[in-house]
């Protein structure tokens, strides 16, 4: 979506006029890229499309071109802050109308790159935790996404490590469960007990190793660009 915003940006920068409705072509672009984020959150339905197609028409009410050119000189908040009051209630349904729409979450803001810091038996690691690729591998895993509230994010996913077999390659598996409080970087990491294929296929079930801890790790994390996180 920032992509197609830069597209609509340098679009406007090569025109002069300012017409009292932005161009149709912005408004299919938008309305694209509304789309686009729908699809990618597996959310793409006939609502989401009554919603993108609300939401672009609202674009089109609120700005002409130089207008919209002022709204995509703003901040990455003062854009999710105007389309969260001004752009999208119209177009939520009635009964969804407190409900804020997933769609939104990922139009102009993405969740944050981090640097975190810990202790990993007695060795000091810093390593970057991108949480776009945790929450997809969450999403994948079926574990339903990254949580993420005012004041903490919750990850819980697999850890793999391949082998090789006869029959082909097999994994062993970690459950790591993290939290990150948003305003003190606090992290904290659980590590289960490892479910070993070559040793625990017929004997220990998964779940089972799973609900053993074997490590727990303490730390901090900061976002690599320069904001909250």
């Amino acid at each position: 979506m920032k992509k197609l915003i830069w597209v609509i940006f340098i679009s406007l920068c090569l025109s002069s006029s300012a017409y009292s409705k932005i161009d149709k072509s912005y408004v299919n672009q938008i309305y694209e890229g509304c789309i686009s984020d729908a699809k990618q959150n597996n959310d793409y339905n006939s609502d989401s499309k009554k919603f993108c197609k609300c939401y672009a028409n609202e674009f089109n009410k609120k700005f002409n071109n130089a207008g919209l050119m002022k709204f995509m000189n703003k901040s990455d908040q003062a854009k999710a802050k105007i389309i969260q009051n001004e752009i999208s209630p119209p177009c939520y349904p009635v009964s969804k109308k407190k409900k804020k729409s997933n769609l939104l979450s990922s139009v102009f803001s993405k969740l944050p790159v981090l640097e975190c810091s810990y202790k990993y038996k007695g060795e000091d690691i810093i390593e970057k935790i991108d949480l776009n690729q945790i929450d997809k591998k969450m999403k994948k895993q079926g574990y339903g996404g990254l949580k993420v509230s005012k004041d903490l994010y919750e990850a819980k996913f697999l850890s793999k490590d391949g082998s090789t077999y006869d029959d082909g390659i097999r994994f062993d598996e970690t459950l790591v469960t993290g939290k990150i409080n948003r305003s003190t970087g606090d992290l904290k990491m659980t590590l289960s007990k490892t479910w070993n294929y070559f040793f625990d296929v017929d004997n220990v079930s998964k779940e089972e190793r799973f609900s053993d801890t074997e490590h727990v790790m303490y730390g901090t994390c900061k976002k690599i660009e320069n904001k909250n996180l």
